[in-house]
């Protein structure tokens, strides 16, 4: 590993641990699910780093689209009417820094006790070109999961459509009876 490479490491790394403590910590719950995605992304860049790009779509597709939408979607529709509430500091929170230590020690020391594999073993590289010839195909044949693709984005277009109508004519409705 070089040094610049060291470096954005470093720079992703430090972005990614930052981003998750501030969406354990903060108090607003709009702010700690925007962090949640800024740790999503930082997540699907180190995969891209380290090579896995089909994960790291993956990740950037269901994680920072899919799961942040749904979690926003659901913090929007429950949080109605707690805009004056007061939330008090606790002492847990003072817990967490005190218990990364031990974990991040176990975690070290397990990565470090893994057997390496011998030169003789290769392991399958399967890279976006190929994991994209047998989702799509092309005229040599592939494409089965096509229609189960074409099925689930239009289920999720249609949610996200549903949700919003609901989320408006609710609104709607609340301001109609104010």
């Amino acid at each position: 590993m070089d040094f610049w490479s060291f470096i954005v490491l470093g720079v992703i790394s430090f972005v990614l641990l930052t981003s998750a403590s501030a969406a354990m910590s903060l108090s607003n719950l709009i702010h700690c699910a925007l962090c949640l995605v800024l740790s999503f992304v930082c997540i699907a860049c180190i995969y891209l780093w380290l090579g896995v790009e089909f994960l790291g779509f993956v990740q950037v597709l269901v994680y920072v689209g899919a799961v942040s939408i749904l979690v926003v979607f659901t913090i929007l529709l429950t949080r109605r009417g707690f805009e004056g509430e007061i939330i008090d500091f606790s002492g847990t929170v003072l817990l967490g820094p005190v218990l990364i230590l031990p974990v991040l020690l176990t975690l070290w020391w397990a990565v470090g006790s893994l057997p390496t594999p011998p030169d003789h073993i290769k392991t399958p590289v399967a890279h976006v070109a190929q994991i994209g010839i047998e989702l799509g195909g092309n005229e040599s044949g592939g494409g089965h999961y096509i229609l189960p693709m074409l099925g689930v984005g239009i289920l999720l277009t249609a949610a996200l459509i549903g949700g919003a109508s609901m989320a408006s004519s609710k609104r709607r409705k609340e301001e109609k009876w104010n």
